[in-house]
């Protein structure tokens, strides 16, 4: 699914540009985290996404903030991302 998702996103996003692409886990579940840039609607963006693989199904959240602003809003766009808890 990996592989999968980063050839999507290649295809989705002008200027595409991944910058980390990596399976962690976290209280005992696998997740994928990305974090890449891209262009879409004439802005220039930053994500960073984690998505999760259960029972066939795939759970993706994101955070994305213009990239020139991603530093600013990162430990809060983190502390969100990181209060969801996967069952």
């Amino acid at each position: 699914y990996k592989e999968l998702s980063e050839k999507q996103l290649a295809n989705i996003f002008k200027n595409y540009n991944l910058i980390e692409s990596k399976i962690q886990t976290v209280n005992g579940k696998e997740r994928i985290h990305f974090l890449y840039t891209g262009d879409q609607g004439g802005n220039t963006l930053k994500f960073e996404q984690y998505g999760w693989m259960i029972d066939g199904s795939v759970y993706i959240i994101t955070f994305t903030t213009e990239k020139s602003t991603f530093n600013i809003y990162k430990e809060t766009g983190q502390r969100i991302l990181n209060s969801f808890n996967i069952k």
